[in-house]
């Protein structure tokens, strides 16, 4: 098997396989890993994933798991929260974990791996990006207050994602990030009290291609579908999309499977993105992106509604918890072979 783009979804898809006895060879246009700020909430189907890729006890030894996740208005009153939302009890239970330091986890485990090869500096093209309908993109005029802030390291770092001018440069947006800490945080710090460690850019889209199998050529995450950064949801369906990919590689390896299989990813994959994944997604923007002001969430969405009924409702709180598996479907059930 070929893994093009050594991405965490590319990195521990080569990492499953190869423990499965697969030839994985791993290509990568880039000379190392990714190091930009991006997703950092390692959700637990992933971390279910990271279990079988034999990284998950690396991963939680230095990431954190936190408590509360909580909406909020833009002075800081609180509008609801998810207590023990990271599911402290699941032995899956989600983790913080920027992709950078993930990265590294992951190529540190993946280099030892004896049917793996990884090679850098090897960019594969394939067909031209902007002749095969890239041009759907549907954009929004966007409120200016707006953004998602959570802690991201054990050591305190944090990351806050929000709207920027997009007719600014990469230097201008950068040097105007403190200006939207004093608006965005709790306290409105001072520009010169903020320590900026990381900045980028990151453009909002809801895309999915027309098929994840075209024949030998199998897509998933970030090649075959793209999220806005609200919620996660991108990197969370990459990796159920890997940990699918995956048991339709093993049984066809092991000959409890045919290659029809396959096609069964691509159709399921892409069900599970558009009834699913983009759903959430696409809420999660529209809920950050509304003025809590002008109309009562907790009535009006119904998501919020179902958040606050779970702090008083355990049954309510574990339905919210077992939704995160949602992602999920098992491929094992369509081996001809059963095991």
């Amino acid at each position: 098997v070929v893994v093009v783009g050594a991405g965490p979804a590319g990195m521990v898809l080569s990492m499953v396989l190869a423990r499965a006895g697969i030839k994985v060879t791993l290509l990568e246009k880039e000379s190392t890993t990714d190091e930009r700020p991006r997703a950092a909430h390692l959700t637990p189907p992933t971390m279910r994933l990271l279990g079988r890729a034999g990284i998950a006890d690396d991963v939680r030894r230095k990431g954190w798991t936190p408590n509360n996740f909580a909406w909020r208005k833009v002075d800081g009153t609180l509008i609801t929260s998810i207590e023990d939302f990271a599911q402290s009890k699941n032995p899956e239970s989600l983790v913080v974990l920027p992709l950078g330091p993930l990265g590294k986890i992951i190529l540190d485990h993946a280099s030892r791996e004896d049917n793996l090869t990884i090679k850098f500096n090897h960019p594969v093209i394939i067909y031209p990006v902007d002749k095969f309908g890239w041009d759907d993109l549907n954009t929004i005029i966007h409120p200016t207050h707006r953004a998602l802030v959570a802690k991201i390291t054990q050591e305190g770092l944090w990351r806050v994602s929000y709207i920027e001018d997009k007719t600014l440069t990469y230097e201008e947006a950068r040097k105007n990030a403190a200006n939207h800490y004093t608006t965005l945080l709790p306290g409105n710090p001072n520009p010169e009290d903020v320590t900026l460690v990381d900045f980028s850019f990151y453009s909002q889209h809801q895309r999915c291609v027309e098929h994840f199998r075209v024949g030998r050529v199998l897509l998933a995450a970030d090649a075959a579908h793209l999220c806005n950064p609200w919620g996660g949801m991108g990197l969370t369906g990459g990796f159920a999309d890997v940990t699918g990919l995956a048991e339709c590689f093993e049984g066809i390896h092991t000959g409890k499977a045919d290659e029809s299989i396959l096609d069964k990813y691509d159709e399921v994959r892409r069900e599970i993105f558009h009834k699913v994944i983009s759903p959430i997604s696409t809420a999660n923007y529209l809920r950050v992106a509304s003025d809590p002001d002008k109309v009562n969430v907790l009535e009006t969405d119904p998501f919020l509604k179902t958040v606050n009924a779970a702090k008083s409702d355990p049954t309510i709180k574990q339905k919210l918890d077992d939704g995160v598996y949602a992602v999920l479907h098992d491929f094992t059930q369509y081996y001809n072979v059963k095991t």
